[in-house]
């Protein structure tokens, strides 16, 4: 009998082992205090390979890394705590198994670390032999850095109110960068009150999703939507939302990408060309075979990496991004005209052809004014090449130039903080971050005297255009990706006999290019006095971020606003949130409430 239940035993787990096969592991931990036995956040968790840097993270508000979806490999794993000189920080040779989860648990002295001995378990996720169920880590969050030092934030002032009597029309381009959004995220996290001129209220509302209907056709699809203004319930707040056709992945155009990265001295942080890499990593796992990728880096000098590699040839893009080291100057002059003549030398016809730059924007070398840069990218802003660029770390990071940058390249700029926002930008919205829909996009609303005596547009002070540059078809603005959305929050004053609703109260105008053609849409508006309890979740949320950005900006158009305002409508607008960044956005306000009181 005891044969037989054996056998009957190989035979099961035979089976079971048939259906599936773990191919990845995970590593997590849990860091404490070695004195007070308390959690320790912030803490640099890096994986280290014959001495190169593979990956980094820092461990949450609760202590917890968590590394996962990790091939099989063993690596050092080095500690570093700001403010604690460690001459003991690494546990060598920590193994990382297909299907199974390696859990490093480490207290942390002043000067040295107490390693528990290594667990390895099945992964109940992956592995169908698991016995137990290993609970799951908190969500990371990214290291502290106390100072900010080298960036600068020049203050734009905001849009006044204007009589539409005197004039009727508002003209912007549009803007579906968000990257000043995570910054000021980032700041807060850290204690850090953002400066005004880091406050961008249209990329504040351009980071989140919204239920705005796909196109039935065409490029765009266009929602409106109004109620009392929040803040100023004597004024209407008017909800204007765009949103671009979706390509699905298997129908986008063949990609030649060139990967920009800068690997010199000043990217050799975690939160730098780690991050970088980690990022990029993430979108080679996206590619598909007819995609092409080329790699050049830059330092003292720009070297080209890689060329002409095939989306379906992953392991040598790995291998060719694991050897990537921080080092040296900053010629990014160099490796942007490198760069572009790559691009070129393998142009793709009725492809997406894109730059994607990796970068703290520190230029030292060659060309390096922004007069210089912008003066390069203008000359292959006609070639057919889009630049994106993406940001890293804190510390000297020049954002205002790599936007610029970017919009000179007509193309995107994003910041990175965490490994997230490198997948929220590279994987989940990488059809709107690397396939342009429309360009030069271009709007304007023209505001029914009868039905509106003044109006406001919130934001998008530094994508104003006139009425004459609206006009000109060469006019450079901004692109809009593949399924990607456009938010725009107008505050009105009503005229004195507006009606409860009318449907000539605005008109939107949409110009912009597509496939070589310059397109227009015409969509008419309507305005609605309804209280705002009464709007939809997106209308009430819109109105927290912006009502937010308002405080942060000390805005002398702010009304009643408060931090209880905002937290009370973003509290009853989270609507389905399927990527978390709502909670995200409540879980800021109760940080920022938090720094408040502590001044």
């Amino acid at each position: 009998m005891r044969a037989l239940f054996f056998s009957l035993c190989l035979l099961l787990t035979a089976g079971i082992l048939a259906q599936t096969t773990p191919t990845t592991g995970t590593l997590q931990g849990h860091i404490t205090d070695a004195t007070t036995g308390e959690p320790l956040p912030n803490v640099n968790v890096i994986l280290m390979k014959e001495g190169r840097i593979m990956a980094a993270q820092g461990t949450s508000a609760n202590g917890n890394y968590l590394y996962d979806k990790m091939y099989p490999n063993t690596y050092d794993v080095v500690f570093a705590v700001k403010g604690r000189q460690l001459t003991n920080r690494e546990v060598k040779g920590v193994a990382i198994e297909a299907g199974m989860i390696t859990t490093l648990e480490v207290a942390i002295g002043a000067t040295e670390i107490i390693a528990a001995p290594i667990d390895m378990r099945p992964d109940p996720k992956t592995n169908p032999l698991a016995l137990a169920i290993v609970v799951p880590v908190d969500k990371k969050t990214d290291e502290v850095k106390e100072t900010f030092k080298g960036q600068f934030y020049p203050f734009t002032p905001e849009k006044d109110f204007v009589l539409t009597r005197e004039q009727a029309n508002s003209t912007f381009s549009s803007d579906v960068d968000d990257a000043f959004y995570t910054i000021i995220r980032r700041m807060i996290q850290h204690g850090i009150e953002p400066p005004q001129g880091a406050v961008r209220i249209e990329e504040m509302l351009n980071y989140f999703d919204y239920a705005y209907p796909a196109p039935e056709q065409g490029d765009f699809s266009v929602y409106t939507e109004s109620g009392r203004c929040p803040w100023n319930e004597d004024h209407l707040l008017l909800h204007i939302g765009l949103c671009a056709r979706t390509i699905l992945q298997d129908d986008l155009p063949p990609a030649h990408l060139v990967f920009l990265i800068d690997v010199s001295g000043s990217m050799a942080t975690s939160d730098k060309l780690p991050l970088a890499l980690s990022g990029m990593r993430s979108l080679v796992a996206q590619l598909r075979p007819k995609d092409r990728v080329s790699i050049v880096t830059y330092s003292d000098a720009a070297v080209v990496v890689t060329e002409n590699i095939a989306g379906s040839d992953k392991p040598a893009l790995m291998r060719a991004l694991a050897r990537l080291e921080a080092g040296g100057s900053t010629a990014g002059g160099a490796g942007l005209q490198q760069a572009y003549s790559i691009a070129n030398k393998y142009y793709i016809k009725e492809g997406n052809n894109r730059i994607i730059l990796c970068t703290d924007g520190d230029f030292n070398v060659g060309p390096s004014s922004d007069e210089e840069l912008l003066s390069l990218i203008g000359g292959y802003r006609k070639s057919g090449v889009y630049l994106s660029a993406l940001g890293f770390g804190m510390d000297n990071l020049q954002d205002g130039r790599l936007e610029s940058l970017a919009t000179k390249g007509n193309g995107n700029y994003g910041y990175i903080g965490v490994i997230d926002d490198a997948k929220k930008l590279l994987v989940r919205e990488m059809g709107g971050t690397l396939q342009t829909v429309a360009d030069e996009t271009k709007l304007q609303v023209r505001f029914n005297p009868s039905a509106v005596e003044a109006y406001r547009l919130i934001g998008y002070e530094n994508n104003a255009l006139t009425e004459k540059e609206f006009d000109k078809r060469k006019t450079p603005a901004g692109e809009v990706g593949a399924g990607q959305t456009v938010t725009a929050l107008y505050e009105i004053i009503p005229a004195k006999e507006q009606l409860v609703q009318d449907a000539a109260a605005a008109q939107l105008e949409i110009r912009y290019k597509s496939d070589g053609r310059n397109r227009q849409v015409i969509h008419d508006i309507a305005l609605n006095q309804q209280d705002y309890h009464a709007c939809t979740d997106d209308f009430r949320f819109s109105a927290a971020v912006a009502a937010f950005g308002l405080l942060l900006r000390q805005s002398a158009f702010r009304g009643q606003t408060d931090l209880d305002l905002v937290q009370s409508l973003a509290d009853n607008a989270i609507g389905s949130d399927k990527n978390g960044y709502r909670k995200d956005f409540q879980k800021m306000l109760e940080q920022y409430t938090l720094l408040m009181r502590r001044k």
